[in-house]
């Protein structure tokens, strides 16, 4: 095949036969005296703690049962299945480093929360635009 600048195109990249197509590829560890444990578990909790403090003073009532259950049912279970083809399939993949474990199929156990941090973050955000712009909540 010859490319646009009119030199020949290169090769494709060869595969590597010890790696089967359906394994994630492995993640370069990282640099020495980098690897913090159990990180991005703290940051998250402190996300949620710190937009849920947020929430409660600021828009009274985005916090419910209400919301818990789209969440939990919607984002946390769909997302999560999701995210474990894509572990699957070599699609997604996670530092050891940086999370407590990971659970077969490639996912850490951080991942629903962080999940439930983004649609609780969505919501916020959601709430308090409506409130900006003067739009009735209810």
């Amino acid at each position: 095949m010859i490319a646009a600048s009119g030199q020949p195109a290169p090769a494709p990249a060869e595969v590597d036969e010890r790696v089967a197509p359906h394994e994630p590829d492995p993640v370069r560890p990282p640099a020495p005296g980098v690897a913090v444990p159990g990180l991005y578990l703290l940051v998250i909790v402190g996300s949620i703690a710190g937009v849920s403090l947020l929430a409660w003073q600021h828009l009274p009532g985005t916090l419910s049962r209400r919301l818990l259950a789209p969440i939990a049912l919607v984002l946390v279970v769909f997302l999560l299945v999701f995210d474990g083809l894509g572990a699957a399939r070599g699609w997604f993949a996670s530092n050891d480093a940086w999370v407590i474990a990971i659970v077969p199929p490639g996912i850490p156990p951080e991942e629903p929360l962080l999940l439930a941090f983004l649609a609780l973050f969505s919501v916020v955000l959601l709430r308090a635009a409506r409130r900006l712009l003067g739009e009735d909540d209810a």
